[in-house]
């Protein structure tokens, strides 16, 4: 008898932090509000520049078993348009990352971290810093004399294909266009249901 109670606490325990677990996924991800206030409903910003709001914390027992979802980049979530969801696949960057590998065609998703200035000498390219799920970072350089600019903003998730070329700071995926000699894979953008290549 004593052993039946025991399982029976130990199943409602875990059903408990369950249920925790899950409700904080859902404020975290927008489904829920984190607050009761008079604005609990309402997830739409003024601008697309304003800065995300922070996260409510998790339990505790989420944090000692989970810290990697914590560090996870999140979508912004642009007017009307709902949060994103981005992908746990990575497309093998990390993996090429710490085996230092080069020209290797990778397909990913990321969030904009950051617009840098066009590089203007020979082909112009648009660069984007690109933080995947895994929290790595990539730069992406976009040929905007082969291909359109891609109208993105920083906190937009881009989805891309491109090649893959090793450096210190996380890597470059260049060739995400087309190549008019066909010596390359022709590679592409995705931005919003758009693909620039």
């Amino acid at each position: 008898m004593a052993q039946t109670q025991g399982k029976k606490i130990t199943v409602g325990s875990v059903l408990g932090l369950l249920v925790v677990v899950a409700v904080v996924i859902a404020q975290q991800k927008g489904w829920l509000p984190a607050d009761g206030g008079p604005d609990a409903g309402n997830n739409n910003r003024t601008s697309q520049n304003d800065p995300l709001p922070n996260p409510p914390a998790p339990p505790e027992s989420q944090a000692t078993r989970e810290p990697a979802e914590q560090s996870r980049p999140t979508p912004r979530d642009t007017e009307g348009a709902g949060t994103a969801v981005l992908p746990d696949d990575d497309g093998g960057i990390g993996e090429h990352f710490r085996a230092q590998r080069s020209d290797v065609i990778v397909t990913a998703s990321g969030i904009v971290k950051k617009r840098l200035p066009d590089d203007n000498e020979g082909s112009r390219h648009q660069k984007l810093i690109v933080t995947l799920s895994t929290g790595q970072t990539v730069l992406i350089a976009h040929n905007i004399d082969l291909a359109e600019r891609v109208p993105c903003d920083e906190g937009d998730v881009i989805r891309f294909r491109g090649e893959y070329e090793w450096s210190s700071q996380g890597g470059v995926v260049h060739w995400t266009h087309h190549d008019p000699a066909g010596r390359h894979q022709p590679g592409w953008i995705e931005h919003e249901g758009v693909r620039y290549e």
